[in-house]
């Protein structure tokens, strides 16, 4: 995935028109709808499809001492990446440091600049704690992006939005911390056959249903605490 810094604008009540610094990029994001991650769901994974080891006693405990929490991921799915991400609905400013759990498959892909690697990130999960506070980062979101849904998350309520092009795309999770005046962003990067339609045909290729699954068997593992 490539996400750069960009000025966006609303022209629709549906459509998000961005361009980045300089003009060069410009691409269209269809707001849309979020499935709740509470929805029950049943084994991840399919016939010819990877799948978690859904045994969570055997996954690795990711800690977060300084803020408090902690989430489990299987690392033989996943990769743990240290990680920075801007804010939207601006994308600018300072850059937030966190976590993400990757899951890359053997696909290559190049990125709007024209830089090809040779592994493609099928789908992440990150994890970052913002230094202000929730009220702060909802209202800017919010008057661009309008109403947002809200979903249930480990047991708290989470304003979702969801930003991409076809085929592939990021939704956040933003939530207020358990630490005063701090707030709790979640991302989940997606990327599906409708991007590179040989990518179904790879057999590491983990399709967007079972992403979803995937990442709700994870973020249920999400536990606060202070230390």
């Amino acid at each position: 995935f490539l996400f750069v810094r960009m000025s966006c604008e609303l022209i629709s009540s549906d459509v998000i028109e961005c361009s980045s610094y300089g003009g060069r990029l410009i691409q269209k994001f269809y707001k849309q709808s979020v499935q709740s991650p509470t929805t029950p769901i049943g084994p991840a994974g399919s016939a010819g499809t990877p799948s978690l080891n859904e045994n969570t006693k055997d996954w690795k405990t990711y800690r977060n001492e300084k803020y408090g929490f902690e989430v489990k991921y299987d690392t033989s799915f996943f990769k743990e990446e240290s990680s920075e991400e801007f804010i939207p609905p601006h994308y600018r400013g300072e850059k937030v440091k966190g976590v993400r759990f990757v899951r890359y498959i053997p696909a290559r892909y190049c990125d709007a600049k024209g830089e090809c690697r040779s592994e493609t990130e099928n789908m992440a999960i990150g994890f970052y704690v913002l230094t202000d506070d929730f009220q702060t980062i909802i209202d800017p979101i919010k008057n661009f992006f309008g109403e947002l849904e809200e979903i249930i998350i480990a047991g708290r309520k989470w304003k979702v939005i969801h930003t991409g092009a076809e085929g592939e795309g990021r939704y956040y999770y933003f939530s207020p911390s358990h630490w005063i005046g701090k707030t709790m962003m979640i991302t989940r990067d997606y990327i599906d056959e409708r991007a590179v339609l040989s990518y179904k045909d790879i057999k590491e290729f983990t399709p967007l249903d079972k992403q979803e699954e995937i990442f709700n068997n994870v973020v249920k593992t999400i536990i606060f605490v202070l230390p």
